[in-house]
């Protein structure tokens, strides 16, 4: 699920902070409500990386490995 408490993600070798805000803020409302069909099992990654592109699926995915509860 989607949360709003800080989710730790690797980047580059170092440590980041992800918010549920700042991945918004990263891939755009429009992705961010295709995130949540891809969280719900109705799409898969490589759909999301067809519609999104793979930057942008890939930090979706990213995210919702690191803040799966």
């Amino acid at each position: 699920h989607f949360h709003d408490v800080l989710c730790l993600s690797e980047a580059k070798g170092m440590d980041i902070n992800m918010t549920q805000l700042e991945l918004v803020a990263e891939v755009g409302g429009e992705a961010a409500r295709l995130a949540w069909i891809y969280v719900e099992g109705m799409l898969t990654l490589t759909e999301l990386v067809n519609v999104l592109g793979e930057r942008k699926a890939m930090l979706i995915h990213q995210y919702v490995s690191d803040c799966a509860v």
